[in-house]
């Protein structure tokens, strides 16, 4: 499986270099978006370098910049890629001036598409209180596991774990 540039009827998911570092730090560097990850708060111009230049070194890591006539308004992607298990985790990240526009679900549909033609299972991990993403995964067919309690940097989270079966 190789990283390449996806298709949606709006959307263009094409691999995120370092020359988007500072679209995908605006993007990211909101209050609404900080809330729902385990991003480094405040985020800085070089956590994006750093996110981007690890990205594009790792193997087992897809990473798309979303693009709407060639602006960046997310970012999408596979990542602990197991091609023994055939399976991936998805993850996804949206600016806030661009929810509720149908963005996100086409551009996870595409990589889910992607991942099928592999015969790949892919699983998320969503905060639970992202009601937005849950809703959007539940959307998508893709099925709720169960909730699970991680820590990061001393701070406590219940997430759920949804996985999209190929086989379902």
């Amino acid at each position: 499986m190789r990283q390449r540039t996806l298709q949606g009827r709006r959307v263009t998911l094409e691999r995120l270099t370092g020359m988007y570092a500072f679209e995908h730090y605006k993007l990211v560097n909101d209050p609404r978006i900080l809330k729902y990850t385990t991003l480094p708060q405040p985020y800085k111009i070089e956590d994006s370098k750093r996110f981007i230049a690890g990205a594009m070194r790792k193997k087992t890591e897809f990473v798309w910049g979303i693009f709407v006539e060639g602006i960046l308004i997310g970012v999408i992607s596979l990542k602990n890629i197991n091609c023994i298990y055939k399976s991936a985790e998805l993850g996804f990240l949206l600016g806030t001036p661009y929810w509720s526009k149908g963005y996100m679900t086409e551009s996870v549909g595409v990589v889910l598409n992607f991942a099928t033609e592999y015969n790949f299972n892919i699983y998320l991990k969503i905060i639970k209180r992202n009601h937005r993403s849950i809703r959007l995964a539940k959307r998508l067919g893709i099925r709720e596991l169960y909730d699970e309690k991680i820590t990061f940097k001393g701070k406590s989270f219940i997430q759920t774990v949804f996985i999209y079966d190929r086989c379902a």
